[in-house]
């Protein structure tokens, strides 16, 4: 019989980081062999990265990418999917997906973290010393991906031996995020060294292509790359044609080719090749160019229909990023336009005027869109067009109206034969608001606990604070002040073990701040403020008196990126780990660690065993919620190999032999993450309801998974396979992946 093996974690890089104003050290550029002596390194080529950024970004995440580039890294996956009017089908899909990501959060903050670790780790690992950005020149802009991944690589690089310098040159825009402190003068003067107009650094395969181009001032880099000059950026190219020839048909770089095409744009251009080209750097995160481009090839059109396309395609993505007060001012499209391109247009500019408080403006926009919108055509769109117009129903004070429509989509989707779980959320979270708001708070409840079922071992950060503000909220109005305690204080655990809280989503931010959705909300110290204000008052409610234990402040952390924790410590409705060692998420502001005083003396006034400890870890039980009973906190031991448990008065000790039996006796069910699954000979593929991507399941996992019923147990999926193969690594491996679920009986 196979025992259970300890799953050990080990730390992962953090990024320590502030809301403070950052300063960036500064060289003003001379000449190659001048930054050598002035950075004071042996070879700029081995112990020196670089971005350049001189004619600006083409592409999303444009410095991670170099930087990856020349550690050797691969580069980033696409962050959103492509938008543009496509079929049904795909079209609804892409929705579906982008409200993943909004639920998600911010998408480009959480990719330039991502990559910004692996970045660190790799950058002591291959002893670079310094990473040099040549900044966009006055004609061009910094991205606002840029910004986020310079900001946080400034912040990690203070954990190891390595700079970031900001390279100045004539007429260089620094940005206005950070203040720049040069270590050198500016040179007297400075000579052009040419034009090179090839934006960024070359890789290998640019290099081989304008070998004839490139100016010889320009510096060989690791990995084949090459950087020119930003001396040979100071004019506009004047060799756009040739640049062309030379980039035409090569599709790894239609980024490039793309730039160059815009700098001769005019109305003869290929309008389709230019929005596809959009949608790529909308899906990579590089936003703002994705609209820029789609304004520029604007202003060139004539035809009706492919202003109308170019229109929708820029209204989607406004939507899409919440730009609702551009999506509101957009022109009232003309009737004369096909019935799809006005539904699309009248919808988009109906939700950007709700969404901007001009709810009685927009109920005829809506109106318009859903007489033009077929819903025999486009039955999966029709449902979410309905959805935003119960919305601005309600604002305008129709609750009637508002619940006739939500139930109507609640009817439509119980006779789809394919569930599509993303209305269906937000169908019952809506609903949920309806009957929160005339004060039906049993009906509340339930369409509540519908919404969060879908999402059980799919919760994401956001999701995890959201289901507990909500049901917090709910226990308040019930008068029920302990459940809403622990409810609020759950949700504050979630936010301070949250790695990257600046990733808040912004309807969750919404739904905190009891501010209008918007772009612009969720900073880090406006949440913990207000969760600080909530706790306090629903403490207050309760009659609870919570202990200044100020001195003794605890980290939080999520466990699945801790070290082994020494004890697991419960009571009814919350449970989770503790050690002794320091470790926190590594984000630092004034609220923040307010909110985390607050709640290190709530819970060491609730248990005082933590008094002996300094660092919390929670267990989301694979995206599911903390546990919440000893059963599912002993759960969590038995895969952590944690041998102490306290549990309400009670204490355990766990060996390793009472946890290889209790997990022996654990109940296997499929995962409830699961939608629906497509056997083949060889494999089966399984769908999610939300959030990730299909997956096959093959070999010893397809085996197990066949196995799988309402009575199994660990004991008996290993009898059934046979104890010759490693069914408990497997096991544990398929409930990371949320195939299954193990659970005590």
């Amino acid at each position: 019989m196979e025992s259970v093996q300890e799953t050990k974690n080990t730390r992962s890089t953090l990024i320590p980081r502030t809301n403070e104003r950052l300063k960036l050290k500064g060289v003003h550029f001379e000449s190659w062999g001048a930054l050598k002596a002035q950075l004071n390194l042996d070879s700029l080529s081995s112990g020196c990265l670089f971005s350049d950024l001189s004619l600006g970004a083409q592409k999303g995440h444009w410095v991670l990418n170099e930087l990856n580039g020349q550690l050797g890294l691969s580069s980033y996956d696409p962050v959103q999917p492509l938008i543009g009017i496509r079929s049904e089908q795909k079209y609804a899909d892409t929705i579906s997906r982008l409200i993943d990501n909004e639920s998600i959060g911010d998408v480009n903050f959480l990719a330039a973290y991502a990559g910004c670790k692996e970045i660190i780790d790799q950058l002591v690992e291959q002893h670079i010393k310094c990473i040099v950005i040549i900044p966009p020149n006055s004609m061009n802009e910094w991205e606002d991906e840029n910004l986020k991944f310079v900001r946080l690589l400034t912040q990690g690089l203070e954990t190891i031996d390595c700079d970031l310098v900001i390279l100045g040159y004539p007429k260089s825009n620094l940005g206005t995020e950070w203040d720049v402190v040069f270590e050198n003068d500016v040179p007297d003067s400075v000579n052009s060294e040419g034009e090179f107009g090839l934006p960024g650094v070359l890789d290998r395969e640019l290099v081989s292509l304008f070998k004839d181009l490139i100016p010889d001032s320009s510096l060989e880099l690791a990995n084949n790359y090459v950087i020119a000059s930003p001396l040979t950026r100071l004019k506009m190219a004047s060799n756009t044609t040739k640049c062309l020839g030379l980039l035409s048909g090569q599709e790894a770089y239609s980024h490039l080719y793309t730039y160059f095409n815009l700098l001769e744009i005019d109305e003869s251009a290929n309008v389709e090749v230019f929005q596809l080209e959009a949608a790529k750097r909308f899906s990579e995160g590089a936003y703002a160019i994705a609209l820029r481009m789609l304004k520029a090839i604007k202003d060139k059109v004539q035809d009706p229909l492919i202003l109308a396309s170019i229109t929708s395609q820029i209204q989607n993505i406004r939507i899409a990023l919440m730009y609702f007060s551009e999506a509101a001012q957009e022109a009232t499209p003309s009737l004369d336009l096909p019935d799809e391109y006005k539904a699309s247009l009248f919808q988009a500019k109906a939700w950007g005027l709700v969404m901007t408080n001009q709810a009685q403006e927009a109920e005829a926009y809506f109106e318009q869109a859903r007489t033009f919108l077929s819903e025999k055509d486009h039955p999966r769109m029709y449902l979410y067009l309905m959805n935003i117009s119960a919305l601005n129903k309600l604002r305008i004070g129709e609750v009637d109206t508002a619940f006739r429509f939500e139930r109507e989509i609640e009817e439509k989707l119980s006779e789809r034969d394919v569930q599509d779980w993303h209305i269906l959320y937000i169908n019952s979270i809506n609903q949920a608001r309806l009957y929160k708001k005339v004060n039906d708070l049993v009906r509340a409840e339930e369409y509540y606990m519908k919404a969060f079922e879908i999402n059980n071992s799919l919760k994401v950060e956001s999701d995890l604070l959201y289901t507990n503000f909500c049901l917090a909220q709910l226990e308040d109005l019930k008068g029920n002040n302990p459940a809403s305690y622990t409810y609020y204080l759950c949700a504050c655990i979630h936010w301070l073990c949250n790695e990257t809280p600046e990733s808040l989503a912004p309807r969750v931010a919404q739904a905190v701040l009891c501010k209008n959705l918007s772009s612009e909300i969720g900073r880090v110290n406006d949440i913990s403020k207000r969760l600080i204000d909530q706790l306090k008052t629903v403490i207050s409610k309760a009659n609870i008196e919570v202990k200044d234990l100020s001195r003794a402040r605890l980290n939080f952390r999520r466990i699945n990126d801790s070290i082994h924790p020494e004890i697991a410590i419960g009571t009814h409705g919350i449970g989770f780990f503790a050690t002794n060692e320091i470790d926190d998420t590594g984000y630092s502001c004034e609220a923040y660690d307010q909110l985390k005083l607050l709640v290190s003396n709530c819970l060491r006034t609730d248990f005082p065993e933590l008094n002996d400890f300094k660092t919390l870890y929670t267990d989301t039980v694979f995206g599911n919620e903390l546990p919440c009973s000893s059963k599912e906190l002993i759960s969590s031991c038995i895969y952590y190999g944690v041998d102490k448990l306290i549990f309400g008065s009670n204490k355990f000790y766990l060996s390793e032999q009472d946890r290889n039996g209790l997990l022996m006796s654990s109940a296997v069910r499929l995962c409830g993450a699961i939608s629906s699954a497509r056997p083949s000979e060889n494999q089966i593929v399984i769908y999610f309801k939300r959030y990730n991507s299909p997956i096959a399941v093959e070999g010893l996992e397809r085996e197990i998974l066949s196995l799988v019923s309402a009575a199994s147990t660990v004991q008996g999926i290993i009898q059934g396979i046979g104890d010759d193969k490693p069914v408990l690594e497997a096991l544990k491996e398929m409930q990371r992946k949320k195939l299954i679920t193990i659970s005590l009986l």
